[in-house]
């Protein structure tokens, strides 16, 4: 994915690409804010904390689709609140490459995904809703 990353920002000479350097989180943060888009390749799992401190930052999260899977709260809405690339990478270098060519179409999502994401962490009925649901 880095790779994959780099060749299209190298293409867009609006945008720079941080280098891979281990830095502090109190960077790693102040540069999520600053930063367009993540893309967030899956983890151990489909879910992972990076998609958490893109929704946060307000970085438009971009990451293979993830329509089959199930989370609570589903903040993985394909073009509501993050942009989906196919999983076998076929389609990523163009949408990447959209997304840095056109920011301004893209900026809604990615509030809108803060939003969301922000609105899960205050919301305590919501979460003993769902979690007595889960139990009975």
């Amino acid at each position: 994915t880095f790779e994959k990353t780099k060749r299209v920002v190298e293409k867009n000479n609006k945008f720079t690409m941080t280098k891979p350097n281990k830095v502090s989180k109190r960077q790693y943060y102040k540069e999520l804010e600053n930063s367009l888009v993540t893309p967030s390749p899956f983890g151990i799992g489909e879910v992972c904390y990076r998609d958490f401190e893109s929704f946060f930052s307000g970085s438009l999260l971009f990451k293979a689709n993830m329509d089959q899977i199930i989370t609570w709260p589903n903040l993985y809405i394909d073009g509501e609140t993050y942009i989906s690339h196919k999983w076998d990478f076929s389609d990523f270098d163009e949408k990447l490459d959209d997304i840095l060519t056109h920011p301004d179409q893209y900026e809604d999502i990615a509030n809108e995904g803060q939003r969301r994401f922000r609105a899960v962490l205050t919301d305590g009925k919501g979460f003993a809703k769902h979690f007595y649901e889960m139990v009975h």
